[in-house]
């Protein structure tokens, strides 16, 4: 109980003390409270006086200022005003003298004006009457050297035009020569082609007999009569630039020996096809081949080189494709027309 009591008394002290400690902190706070509102009352009664007297100082100084501005702007006023008269009175002495000398000048330049428009006058009287009279003199020379001109010029297109028919009936002769040739050449193919036709119908009549005595053996049937074809064809007279021809070989005998006896009698012999010639491309396939083959276009002259035909033809080829649409034109260079 002791224990107990004394600790009691202990916190009655301490809360003893802790009151009087609150109440010293009050009672300082009071007074820092009540010193901070005396010392605001003070500096803003230091401010009021500051700010009073320096709105008396500033009025002071702009009415200073203004009276010191009017007196600079009254003497500024009265030196430009003095400025002004001078300005005005050297102006108009300057204007004065200015217009006698205009005057003295302006006459000035009248008489040297008429003066340089009479010389002018006579100068371009005689310049012209000079130029005149070169004109008449040098018209008969002009005239005689113009006859002599159209003279020369008539011979000279003669003879141009002679030299052009003697060249185009050199170019007829050839090209006469040239088809000439070709039509001998394609009589010679053609003759050779019936020829060689002649050749294998004459074989294949033998294998056709040697196949029916196999099939049929020894019957009394009549063989077919053998077509001779005839011996030349006069082809048309068409133009065909020159070229090489290709015939195309006759086919190779059939082997007899790959044929089997055991054919039935209701089966006919099949006839057999010769196949034809292959016919010569014609200069327009050629050239549209060649085109064709370029993606990017070919020019006139890169045809007719690659080519090896001459420009007439190849100028035909083109007319003849640009016409069927086969083909267009940008900037001379042929491509091929695309298709819709």
């Amino acid at each position: 109980m002791a224990l107990k009591d004394e600790w009691q008394r202990s916190r009655l002290g301490r809360q003893q003390v802790v009151q009087e400690r609150q109440q010293h902190v009050q009672t300082t706070l009071s007074l820092w409270q009540q010193e901070r509102q005396n010392q605001a009352l003070d500096d803003q009664e230091s401010r009021q006086e500051f700010v009073t007297g320096l709105q008396q100082q500033t009025q002071e100084l702009l009415t200073k200022i203004s009276t010191e501005r009017l007196w600079v702007a009254q003497q500024q006023r009265q030196q430009l005003e003095n400025f002004i008269g001078q300005l005005s009175q050297e102006v108009g002495e300057f204007l004065q003298q200015t217009t006698a000398e205009r005057s003295q000048v302006a006459a000035q330049l009248h008489q040297q004006l008429s003066e340089f428009r009479e010389d002018l006058e006579y100068r371009v009287t005689d310049l012209l009457a000079n130029y005149q009279q070169q004109r008449l003199e040098a018209r008969e020379p002009l005239l005689e050297n113009l006859a002599i001109f159209r003279q020369t010029l008539y011979r000279e297109v003669e003879d141009y035009l002679a030299e052009l028919d003697l060249l185009h009936q050199q170019m007829a002769a050839q090209l006469q020569q040239q088809l000439q040739q070709s039509r001998r050449e394609r009589q010679d193919a053609v003759q050779t082609l019936f020829e060689d036709l002649g050749v294998f119908l004459a074989e294949l009549q033998d294998y056709h007999l040697k196949l029916q005595q196999t099939v049929w053996g020894n019957s009394h049937r009549q063989p077919r009569k053998a077509v001779t074809p005839p011996r030349s064809i006069s082809p048309p007279k068409t133009f065909v630039p020159p070229h090489k021809t290709t015939v195309s070989k006759p086919p190779l005998k059939p082997k007899t020996s790959q044929i089997t006896p055991a054919i039935p009698h209701s089966i006919k012999p099949q006839p057999t096809v010769t196949p034809s010639a292959p016919q010569p491309a014609t200069p327009e396939q050629r050239v549209y081949q060649y085109i064709q083959t370029h993606q990017n276009g070919a020019r006139l002259a890169e045809i007719e080189q690659a080519l090896g035909i001459n420009r007439v033809q190849t100028v035909d080829a083109i007319r003849v494709l640009l016409q069927q649409g086969q083909i267009t034109q940008r900037d001379r260079v042929y491509i091929t027309a695309k298709k819709p």
